[in-house]
């Protein structure tokens, strides 16, 4: 075959560029069908007008000698139609942050607040509005935190921390050592910790030696340890209470087992155990709207849902992750349910249909630690990593390539995250931090994308594509 026969296969979207010298006069362009939805451009210099005809984006094929490209229009899309995410405040020049140390109130030596340290509320704010980010650091590194029923209050706990804390939109103070006034072992050893939605003095610690501590901040004296629950084998690594039933709460062990707790029988054994025959419970929630289901992550990667009513089978089972299933969480409406794991993937499951793959499949950078939901944005959800990315990301079904936002605080991963609200996160670390963030403050990853691209092929000829909103964008 010769070389000089051989001519390119053009696209639909495409036209093949003329390589011949370019004439004076520009010359005329075949008469195209009416029915063919393209509109062909042939200029001597830039290609800036073809792009300003082309509307919201453009495709061509050019050579060095001429312009000659086809400018598509936008085709609706064919996916699964999401309703509308809500947009966060925008950031403006007037948020420009600032830094400020305050010192802590005083105390009268800790004996009355159990104090171990001289904690400082540092926060960022911009004149006397409101702070953007405010931090507190503490004595120890963090495992988790829970907000107080009325969100006034945060308690945060590690391995050797176990504190009160009091957050408003100006600072954060510590109020509350709940360490203080206690022989100290490891019943005290914190993976997790949760303040009861309905009973403001009631906090559950669970242990690294599988104990499950409770907590009653009505308790006269410094001391406010209620009693200590200990049928878990090994470490206990997540407890939830019950969203409507205050007096019921649920333990995952790394002994394979789930509990159920009525803590009005102070010296009776758990009312179920629930077998998962699935390795190591990582994660244990209950549904926000049934008040008999429950949903658990486990070691081997399976994502169980439960009926407390049935403690001997289990109702539903699925194949979620590949190694393990680390966070689970249901979405508002309990129908959903999101699920993080090892093989640094969240995962989207609709527990009503028969289907048995996810409806939506995130891919993130690192191991997934936590998934929590964005409230009040319905397609939105939040997550932060096991190791290596520090950054707390929120993502959208719509979108699940890239977060739409990242929180970059702490110096190392978060351990823990919960909304304080649609636009405030709460988060600690093991670097010691417990953090307030507003997301109208955290930058966008998709925004820093290029959505330019251009190639050549072996012909001299360039194809390109060229973002024109973005680019009008700019100019105004």
């Amino acid at each position: 075959m010769k070389r000089g026969n051989r001519r390119p296969l053009v696209g639909r979207n495409s036209y093949r560029a003329s390589t011949a010298p370019l004439p004076d006069t520009p010359s005329s362009q075949p008469q195209q069908p009416p029915s063919q939805q393209h509109q062909t451009l042939t200029q001597r210099t830039g290609v800036s007008s073809a792009l300003a005809a082309a509307g919201t984006s453009a495709l061509s094929i050019f050579s060095p000698y001429t312009v000659q490209g086809v400018l598509s229009s936008t085709t609706p899309s064919t996916q699964q139609s999401l309703p509308k995410p809500i947009e966060a405040e925008p950031v403006t020049d007037a948020d420009t942050l600032s830094t400020v140390t305050v010192p802590a109130p005083p105390f009268n030596g800790g004996s009355e607040l159990g104090h171990e340290n001289e904690p400082t509320s540092v926060f960022e704010s911009e004149g006397l509005g409101p702070a953007r980010t405010l931090k507190l650091r503490v004595n120890g590194a963090l495992n988790a935190l829970s907000a107080s029923p009325d969100k006034d209050q945060v308690v945060v706990a590690g391995r050797e921390v176990l504190k009160i804390l009091s957050v408003t939109d100006r600072a954060v103070t510590e109020v509350l050592n709940l360490r203080v006034g206690v022989k100290l072992n490891l019943n005290f050893s914190s993976n997790d910790v949760k303040w009861s939605p309905y009973a403001r003095n009631t906090i559950a610690t669970a242990a690294t030696n599988g104990a499950v501590a409770i907590w009653d901040l009505n308790r006269p004296g410094v001391q406010k340890l209620d009693r200590i629950l200990t049928e878990h084998a090994r470490a206990v690594n997540r407890i939830t209470f019950h969203p409507s039933e205050e007096v019921l709460m649920l333990s995952a062990s790394q002994d394979g087992t789930m509990k159920l707790w009525d803590l009005r029988q102070r010296n009776s054994p758990a009312r179920h155990t629930f077998e998962g025959k699935a390795e190591s419970v990582r994660d244990v929630r209950f549904s926000p709207t049934n008040a008999f289901e429950f949903a658990a992550a486990f070691e081997n990667g399976n994502l169980q849902k439960w009926d407390i009513r049935n403690p001997s089978q289990l109702e539903r089972k699925w194949s979620a992750h590949n190694g393990l299933a680390l966070t689970v969480d249901w979405h508002p409406d309990g129908r959903l349910i999101a699920s993080g794991g090892r093989d640094r993937q969240i995962k989207v499951w609709d527990t009503k249909s028969e289907q048995r793959k996810p409806l939506y499949t995130f891919q993130t950078i690192a191991p997934v630690a936590r998934v929590a939901w964005r409230p009040g944005y319905e397609t939105q959800l939040s997550s932060c990593s096991l190791t290596t990315d520090a950054r707390i990301q929120t993502w959208d079904l719509g979108s699940p390539y890239i977060p739409m936002y990242a929180l970059e605080a702490h110096e190392n991963v978060a351990t823990g995250f919960l909304w304080h609200n649609s636009n405030t996160v709460w988060s600690v670390s093991k670097d010691r931090m417990f953090i307030s963030h507003d997301i109208r403050s955290a930058y966008k990853p998709m925004d820093l994308l290029n959505t330019n691209a251009h190639a050549w092929n072996c012909f001299g000829d360039m194809t390109f594509a060229i973002d024109e909103r973005r680019r009008v964008e700019e100019e105004t």
